[in-house]
């Protein structure tokens, strides 16, 4: 167990490019007809349910299970612009092939799983709801892997729950206070009326137009995998999917200020695999992060934020690396 230190890393500011804000307004502005109820439904016929509908909290959550029946459970929690089905396509074979059984399920309100109280919007509260879920899984002691915005659950899970987890993995993750001007492309759920027009509108022209530019910046500068725009769900394409990342982006930076302080306490024992060139969550404060508590880290040079998506295989030995070192 760690021994009590403080933490002091300063909050990130990190100004939105100009080009996502004009996409959006283009968008907005192009996208008042009816054609986006069209677009709406052709999107969420375009992703249907593939994997395990399980009973939690007054709703259902939507899993999907890859490896082996027998093999050492590993839950990975997706991010901000991803789904389960992100997951499932790319790092939960590589991790079947060392033998684990990776449970990837939609966060609470993403894709297929309900969000059944508005507190779910909380990294606590999803990790309360993960709590659930993998009760109802029956899985003893797995690992967690959070992904971006999925690291912060994975951290409040840890500070929550920790006899109940092996060790917390962290890829990209998304666990300090963020002060970041992309924050205002969520953030405008709050305007009421307005708000149902421009997710209608960004719903609308989000194959197109802005889900390329974001998909490509979190990559960059790996190429974005073939295919992978037109398989891969983001939040971008439904005005629900709009209205439940605002409100993810709303409540994550005042939970981190009240979780960060309290890193230095926890428990299980926790590894980080950064990308040196991520341009959506700032390298240099993770790593000082995990360097200020001890944490073992794994920096992979020249790659961009979803390197768990350009580089499965690569990220799936370091993970089996760390978990085999636990045994």
């Amino acid at each position: 167990m760690l021994q009590h230190q403080s933490i002091s890393i300063p909050e990130i500011v990190q100004p939105m490019p100009w080009y996502i804000v004009f996409i959006a307004l283009l968008s907005a502005y192009g996208g008042l007809d009816l054609a986006g109820e069209r677009e709406v439904r052709m999107a969420y016929r375009k992703y249907p349910v593939e994997g395990r509908l399980v009973p939690v909290d007054g709703g259902q959550a939507h899993v999907r299970i890859r490896g082996p029946k027998h093999g050492r459970p590993v839950v990975v929690l997706h991010g901000i612009g991803g789904s389960s089905k992100s997951v499932d396509d790319y790092l939960s074979p590589a991790l079947a092939a060392h033998g684990y059984r990776a449970y990837a399920p939609d966060r609470p309100g993403h894709a297929h799983s309900d969000r059944t109280k508005p507190e779910q919007a909380d990294p606590r509260g999803q990790a309360q709801w993960l709590h659930d879920l993998i009760a109802a899984l029956e899985l003893e002691q797995p690992r967690i892997v959070g992904i971006s915005w999925g690291g912060s659950v994975a951290m409040a899970y840890s500070l929550l729950y920790p006899d109940d987890i092996r060790a917390v993995a962290l890829i990209s993750p998304y666990v300090l206070p963020n002060t970041r001007l992309v924050d205002v492309a969520f953030t405008v759920g709050h305007w009421g009326t307005v708000s149902d027009v421009l997710y209608n509108a960004v719903a609308v022209h989000a194959r197109d137009g802005i889900k390329p530019v974001m998909v490509k910046r979190a990559f960059h500068p790996d190429p974005i995998p073939e295919g992978y725009i037109g398989r891969i769900p983001t939040l971008l394409e439904t005005p629900q999917g709009m209205r439940i990342g605002a409100a993810d982006m709303r409540r994550i930076n005042p939970a981190l200020r009240a979780m960060y302080p309290r890193y230095a306490e926890l428990q299980p024992p926790v590894f980080m695999i950064l990308a040196d060139s991520d341009q959506l969550v700032p390298f240099p404060p993770n790593k000082a992060l995990a360097d200020s508590l001890h944490w073992p880290v794994k920096v992979f040079e020249h790659a961009g934020h979803a390197v768990q998506i350009s580089r499965p295989e690569q990220v799936s030995d370091e993970l089996h690396r760390f978990f085999r070192s636990l045994e």
